[in-house]
């Protein structure tokens, strides 16, 4: 007995073979439900969604490997496993169903424990995927989460960093959030992007940042600097690249 009780959609044209399909996976205690066409199958897929599809190959108007092509083709189902049973084991009806995206084959007459075991190893592999599925997304939110917080502390400390550069001199405070409301201006009217913009905006200030490493007595000389000062003062950019 299955520890879940998955839903398995049957797709015959002929009753006789929907109620055997049925009864057998009813006694394996899956929930079924049953579809005499693939036009039904595919209205019964708008309201319910089961975990695997086991459906005849041959139908009139539109076959099980059309049916199988079609969903597999729509990103809404194209995890949704589907098994063919048919009656030709021939090499051309099999590529013809792997062509389509079936997933496995059952033959006609039906086997019991043929049915069993590939309903069940399906239905494995489809649980193995969805947790993998599950995981990776969990994953995705959490790397997003991760960087947002990464960006929000790049974003403070370039503002503690600006308080700092303000309160030493406020000419370079003020200069450095001059330039990077006019480095984002000048990126968007580039057209560079708006990803681009808003990363140009909070780097920008960076460039001068470096002038809070500055003794006093030189960046905040009133008159010329001398060529010594001069030296000094350059180290600016090398001090802002390393912080």
């Amino acid at each position: 007995m299955p520890e879940q009780r998955s839903m398995i959609l049957i797709v015959d044209d002929e009753g006789s073979s929907r109620r055997l399909l049925t009864a057998l996976l009813q006694n394996d205690g899956y929930e079924t439900l049953a579809a005499s066409s693939a036009q039904e199958a595919l209205a019964r897929l708008q309201d319910r969604r089961p975990d695997l599809i086991l459906t005849d190959g041959m139908m009139p108007q539109i076959s099980g490997f059309e049916l199988a092509a079609r969903l597999k083709a729509d990103s809404r189902y194209a995890n949704l496993p589907i098994i063919i049973v048919t009656a030709f084991d021939d090499r051309e009806t099999r590529l013809h169903a792997l062509e389509a995206g079936v997933d496995d084959f059952l033959g006609k007459p039906i086997d019991r424990a043929e049915l069993r075991v590939r309903v069940r190893n399906i239905l494995r592999l489809k649980e193995y995927s969805d947790r993998i599925r599950r995981n990776n997304e969990t994953l995705e939110i959490t790397v997003r989460q991760r960087t947002a917080q990464l960006h929000d502390s790049y974003l403070q400390t370039i503002n503690v960093l600006l308080r700092a550069a303000e309160k030493k001199d406020e000419e370079t405070g003020a200069h450095i959030q001059r330039i990077a409301y006019y480095c984002k201006e000048l990126a968007q009217q580039l057209g560079m992007g708006t990803d681009f913009a808003d990363l140009i905006f909070v780097a920008s200030p960076m460039h001068d940042v470096g002038k809070i490493g500055i003794p006093d007595p030189i960046l905040l000389k009133p008159g010329p600097l001398d060529a010594a000062e001069w030296v000094t003062m350059r180290t600016h950019t090398t001090l802002g690249a390393n912080i």
